[in-house]
């Protein structure tokens, strides 16, 4: 709703500066301006809402909006990050396709031997020579 409010003042504002004089366009700076540093103070204490600063002047009712609109973002935030991992797990599946059944399975055991020395496990396993030199192969 305040979109269209400030789409519509937008429209009727340059219609309106079409027709003005240039004593008419000084006047309308010299209104704009306190509007425009209004606003200004206002996104700030909204941006250091959102960071978590000046929250002891909020009341119940504007916290839980600020909770509100922060749960929203991070649902967004959220739901791209999925997307984004989905699409590259859908990439990765297509590429591992198109590789040779011997680099799949040398890729299989290099990631079972990360694994395993990750957790503490590469001890407990048998120390064949391919092992060996399958582990002393490291990946960024």
């Amino acid at each position: 709703m305040e979109r269209i409010i400030e789409r519509y003042e937008r429209y009727s504002y340059a219609e309106k500066r079409l027709n003005m004089t240039e004593d008419e366009t000084q006047e309308n700076w010299n209104l704009e301006f306190p509007k425009l540093v209004a606003r200004i103070e206002l996104l700030q204490r909204n941006i250091s809402n959102y960071v978590g600063e000046d929250l002891d002047p909020l009341s119940l009712r504007e916290l839980q909006s600020l909770e509100q609109q922060l749960d929203t973002a991070l649902k967004r935030i959220r739901t791209r990050k999925n997307q984004l991992m989905h699409e590259s797990i859908s990439e990765l599946q297509k590429k591992i396709i198109g590789l040779p059944l011997a680099s799949i399975s040398f890729l299989v055991n290099l990631l079972f031997l990360r694994r395993a020395r990750n957790k503490k496990l590469f001890l407990n396993l048998p120390q064949k020579q391919e092992y060996r030199a399958m582990a002393s192969i490291t990946y960024c």
